[in-house]
């Protein structure tokens, strides 16, 4: 799997997520995390970006209460899988 977060890290670079993660995580340890090297690490920080970024693309988007509802289940049943 450390090959796979690299590329991930290696696509990524330059997109400001080197900024972002830093405010969380040590700024020496964002390159080691980009290239996969402290797997732990960056999977949670991808999880965690991915996360963020859902609920700001969430907040945009307007949707009526049926929606926002299947839109929750949906989300529940994901989390249990």
């Amino acid at each position: 799997m450390m090959p796979f977060i690299g590329s991930v890290g290696y696509i990524m670079c330059g997109n400001g997520f080197k900024d972002m993660w830093s405010l969380i995580n040590a700024a020496d340890s964002i390159d080691k995390m980009s290239i996969g090297h402290t797997y732990a690490r960056a999977l949670c920080a991808y999880y965690l970006t991915q996360t963020t970024l859902a609920v700001i693309f969430m907040n945009e988007i307007e949707m009526n209460e049926a929606s926002h509802e299947q839109l929750h289940e949906t989300t529940i049943m994901a989390q249990n899988f």
